[in-house]
């Protein structure tokens, strides 16, 4: 019914992408914010992540939708380079999408001993 992605993983800064997408008749039932919220969630705790990313086409609001409702607030529309469309359609452009962690990631937590105490 859905698919959900965690790329681009970077443990050194504490970083990760999320990509996700959904069957038609599983659209319009939450599964997919559901679904990013916790993954999200278990990157941070589990993972020690603090920041991820998602982006998604300017001309696809429901996936801006999907990414509020996970805890994702819009931070900002991308320009892609000329002639560059992930889909077809698309007009070069996405919006950026990201959620912090409350809480300091391990990697920054282990390089500064103390500093979090």
């Amino acid at each position: 019914m859905a698919v959900l992605v965690v790329r681009s993983i970077d443990l050194d800064e504490g970083m990760a992408e999320v990509a996700y997408w959904t069957v038609p008749a599983a659209r319009g039932r939450n599964i997919a914010a559901r679904a990013v919220r916790a993954a999200s969630t278990w990157m941070f705790r589990s993972v020690g992540l603090h920041r991820l990313e998602l982006s998604h086409s300017t001309l696809n609001p429901a996936w801006c939708r999907i990414a509020e409702k996970a805890g994702y607030p819009y931070e900002g529309t991308r320009h892609l380079p000329m002639g560059y469309r992930p889909n077809p359609g698309d007009r070069e452009r996405t919006h950026e999408m990201t959620r912090m962690s409350l809480t300091p990631a391990r990697h920054l937590q282990s390089r500064h001993q103390g500093f979090y105490a």
